[in-house]
């Protein structure tokens, strides 16, 4: 086996690039490496950061890495078939949530992207019944946070794509599961 299979097989994917199915543990959709790659909506932040935009600029630098490290934690471990490690990413959803919204809040603009990012990881750990009042809740959190910082004028844009990347996230999802359904059927 060449190194590259080696190292695919580990990420749970053949030398031809389709997923392995492991008995017993049946996947229910994509992997979730591919969410990670939406990091890149806090670039906007990050820039910020760099650039000094903000200050103090440490705390903000704090605040963010803080949330990037929660984002992936809270996808990787929720998206676990097993109830309890789905109720062990809420640990990781609830400080990204006071995170975005402090730092949403503090400093506006590109920072409240971040509520994009934790209604999709919402999406992805959170499951039905119990999706739709979260996503709302993040919602409501985001335009929150905007309105008390005073950027009342991006309060819609919030709004908008927090909802719409949680739900679409959570559609697929849901999708994924019942195709696999119809297939065992």
């Amino acid at each position: 086996m060449a190194w590259w299979e080696r190292i695919g097989a580990r990420l749970g994917r053949r030398a031809d690039g389709c997923a392995v199915r492991f008995p017993g543990n049946r996947d229910e959709g994509p992997s979730e490496w591919v969410l990670v790659p939406w990091l890149l909506l806090a670039s906007g932040a990050a820039v910020d950061v760099w650039e000094g935009h903000v200050a103090p600029r440490w705390l903000a630098a704090a605040g963010l890495v803080s949330f990037v490290g929660c984002y992936p934690a809270a996808i990787f471990v929720g998206s676990a078939s097993t109830r309890a490690r789905r109720r062990a990413a809420i640990l990781f959803l609830l400080p990204a949530t006071l995170l975005a919204s402090v730092l949403g809040a503090a400093y506006g603009g590109g920072w409240l992207t971040l509520f994009s990012l934790l209604s999709l990881a919402t999406g992805v750990t959170v499951r039905p019944p119990v999706v739709l009042p979260a996503l709302l809740g993040v919602v409501a959190v985001g335009v929150l946070s905007a309105m008390v910082g005073g950027h009342p004028d991006e309060v819609v844009t919030v709004a908008y794509s927090s909802l719409m990347s949680g739900a679409v996230v959570a559609i697929v999802r849901r999708l994924i599961v019942t195709v696999h359904k119809l297939h065992d059927a």
